[in-house]
């Protein structure tokens, strides 16, 4: 369920409390995630910017994030002009779901400029732009011509702001036009808040009540309508019992673990294919073994098929794959497989050979077995803590992983070693 124009009129003041607040650290904490670290009047706050399709939302958390050891390239461009900037403003458009955060900072010249930040909450199109003089620097998602030709989005593009939609504000003007949907009149307004207001409407409350418990809300209620949760500024009595939360502690119960599981899978979707990589591979080898166990525990045919060969005299054998001769005990043929490049005394040779080589790699072969089948109890295992795994469990499994040689260690530590362990002393 996505974030409508209401609730964001609700989470606007609650961000500007801080203000002004100084930018000290940014992490792009999953491809369409940002996390500022700000120090405000309210002391140290983790603003966080989230474009994702069904989950975007700007909020403050005080849940705790990894973060990625290579940081993306747009990230990279934010450290450079807001790091140490002055978050002084946030404005929603009207009641549309977007916001422009305003940032002071100084120039290359040392100059005092503005810089601003806007976030676009709108389901799929939901993106991030940093403005500089009403011009792109660039965007978390860029936008081509041939993609959107009435709203470029690419670095140097004129930012043009999102169209209104002209319509009503409903904590201005309570009218309603019978002939439309609640959501074609006012501005702000989801079809499910719509149709919230509307079965209220049906029960006998009036237009003026319901905006004025919207306007005086300063929480959460949140819902399940047939498994999925659903979520409002105001309580759902058309979904039945709700629980009520503050804000962007709501959110934060909302989203954080759905969006955990998105998250680690983004970050160690190489621990997924390692293991998944090993746990295959296990589980072709295993048949194999099996197959070369049975074949050593009768290897006392191999020794059978020796002494045919010498008992019987058997001088020549070249051109011929088998031979069948009769066993002296039972009476009975028995055929032997012999290598057509080799005579009879080698012939005999070559299956006392075979029966030593599996005589003795019983033993052996049963102790691929069992690591072969603990290996892929294993690697099952680690599959399933993966499923379920937190940041910490993950973090743990890599380095599980390394330590047994079936992964190598991350390439940016790997060059960090490198390079101190390459640094000249300068005692």
């Amino acid at each position: 369920m996505p974030l409508d124009g209401i609730l964001l009129h609700k989470l606007v003041p609650e961000l500007q409390e801080p203000l002004p607040a100084r930018i000290q650290k940014i992490y792009q904490i999953a491809p369409y995630e940002v996390l500022f670290q700000i120090h405000g009047s309210s002391g140290k706050q983790q603003l966080l910017i989230s474009c994702h399709t069904r989950y975007n939302r700007i909020l403050f958390t005080k849940r705790s994030y990894p973060t990625p050891a290579e940081p993306g390239n747009f990230v990279m461009l934010l450290r450079k002009y807001l790091e140490g900037a002055m978050w002084i403003g946030i404005e929603q458009a009207g009641l549309d779901r977007w916001v422009t955060l305003t940032f002071r900072r100084r120039n290359e010249l040392g100059d005092p400029e503005a810089i601003q930040l806007v976030a676009e909450l709108m389901g799929n199109y939901a993106n991030l732009l940093l403005v500089r003089n009403d011009t792109i620097v660039d965007a978390l998602k860029r936008i081509p011509p041939f993609e959107n030709n009435q709203r470029m989005i690419l670095p140097n593009a004129p930012f043009k702001p999102i169209p209104s939609q002209n319509k009503r504000d409903p904590f201005s003007d309570t009218s309603i036009d019978q002939e439309l949907t609640l959501t074609k009149q006012f501005a702000g307004f989801s079809p499910f808040l719509s149709s919230e207001v509307e079965a209220r409407l049906s029960h006998g409350q009036s237009m003026e009540e319901i905006i004025e418990e919207i306007a005086s809300s300063h929480d959460l209620y949140i819902a399940n309508r047939n498994g999925e949760a659903v979520f409002h500024c105001l309580e759902l009595t058309s979904i039945g019992p709700c629980r009520k939360y503050p804000l962007f502690e709501g959110f934060d119960i909302l989203y954080f673990h759905r969006e955990e599981k998105e998250r680690i899978k983004e970050i160690s979707g190489d621990l997924f294919h390692t293991v998944k990589r090993e746990l295959k591979h296990r589980t072709q080898k295993l048949p194999r073994l099996l197959k070369e166990y049975d074949e050593a525990l009768d290897c006392d045919r191999w020794k059978t098929y020796g002494d045919l060969l010498y008992m019987h005299g058997i001088p020549d054998t070249h051109g011929l794959t088998e031979l069948t001769l009769e066993d002296f005990e039972t009476g009975e043929p028995v055929t032997i497989p012999v290598d057509p490049r080799l005579d009879g005394v080698r012939n005999a040779q070559r299956c006392y050979g075979r029966y030593q080589k599996y005589k003795k790699g019983q033993k052996y072969l049963m102790e691929q077995i069992h690591i072969c089948e603990t290996e892929i109890t294993y690697f099952e295992c680690l599959l399933e803590q993966l499923e379920l795994a937190d940041f910490e469990t993950a973090e743990g499994i890599r380095e599980e992983l390394i330590k047994g040689g079936w992964m190598k260690e991350d390439g940016r530590k790997q060059r960090r070693a490198k390079k101190k362990e390459a640094s000249p002393c300068l005692l």
